[in-house]
């Protein structure tokens, strides 16, 4: 392959000529203006392309491990099948960006704006985003495990059979995000926003949702089992079989809620609030912290099992 140099490929890139395939490990193009630039499996190891566009540029399938991209424009962006692992993303935008399959391993994106991005099955194990913007983004089967994404914004983004185990999620937004069959076992979410979520069927097993907000949201068939939900709001919420058994559920309101054939068994719940919550069938054995008003009015309603002082 032939190495070009920064001149070479500014003036390709002008021309129209491809560059696809080309070796380019470890260029400088700080300098350069790389929209709809052709780099399809070109070679970018290392590559110093800071506070640059490259709106429109194809990527698909290249090698930018170690790449520095740091508050560039990078809006429309063809990605997939990119390598990116620990590059740097910084304050970089990548709105609308195509990444199927992109890997971004260990990849720094702080800030970084991915919103109504396609990344889905994308590698995004480890990444370090704190404020990240993922809004709109089709994240189907991404993976996040142990990333860290303080105050990250997953609004109405498409999540259905993601990962994010281990993650440290605190204060982040899911509100109104699609997590169908989403995997957040052990996962940090101290203080997030899951407002009007639909969880059914996902998993957090072991995961932290001390004062999170479930507002509204459809958690049928979902595993809480082991799981830390001190003061955690649940009004409204869907909960319909859903396993809370060794869940820690300490001043969690549960006011509105379904929880028919929910399973809370040595479940801790010293000031929890069921307030017009349908408990028929859902089991409270081994529950603990209930006042005898809360079971002689769950008895009444329907659920079993329930201890009586």
């Amino acid at each position: 392959m032939t190495q070009f140099s920064p001149a070479e490929v500014i003036d390709k890139i002008h021309a129209g000529q491809s560059l696809a395939s080309a070796e380019l490990s470890g260029i400088e193009l700080n300098n350069a203006q790389l929209d709809g630039g052709d780099f399809k499996s070109a070679y970018l190891r290392r590559l110093q392309a800071q506070h640059r566009s490259l709106r429109q540029a194809n990527f698909s399938n290249a090698t930018l491990t170690l790449a520095d991209l740091s508050s560039s424009c990078g809006i429309g962006c063809q990605l997939t099948g990119a390598v990116l692992i620990q590059a740097q993303l910084a304050d970089a935008d990548f709105r609308q960006i195509h990444a199927l399959g992109a890997k971004l391993y260990g990849a720094v994106c702080d800030r970084a704006i991915f919103s109504q991005a396609d990344l889905q099955r994308a590698d995004l194990r480890d990444i370090q985003g704190t404020a990240a913007q993922f809004q709109q983004a089709k994240l189907i089967e991404a993976q996040f495990d142990r990333a860290e994404l303080r105050e990250a914004n997953f609004a109405a983004a498409q999540l259905s059979k993601a990962s994010f185990q281990q993650s440290i999620l605190i204060g982040s937004t899911f509100q109104a995000a699609d997590l169908n069959h989403a995997n957040l076992k052990s996962a940090i979410l101290k203080a997030a926003n899951l407002t009007s979520v639909n969880a059914t069927s996902s998993s957090f097993q072991a995961a932290d949702l001390t004062e999170a907000s479930l507002r509204s949201s459809d958690l049928k068939w979902a595993d809480f089992w082991n799981a830390v939900l001190v003061n955690t709001h649940f009004q409204e919420a869907a909960l319909f079989e859903a396993n809370l058994e060794f869940s820690n559920l300490s001043g969690a309101n549960f006011t509105g809620a379904d929880l028919r054939s929910a399973n809370l068994e040595h479940a801790q719940l010293d000031g929890a609030i069921f307030d017009n919550a349908q408990v028929q069938e859902a089991l409270f054995t081994d529950a603990t912290g209930l006042t005898g008003d809360q079971q002689q009015w769950l008895r009444q309603h329907g659920a079993l099992n329930v201890e009586v002082l």
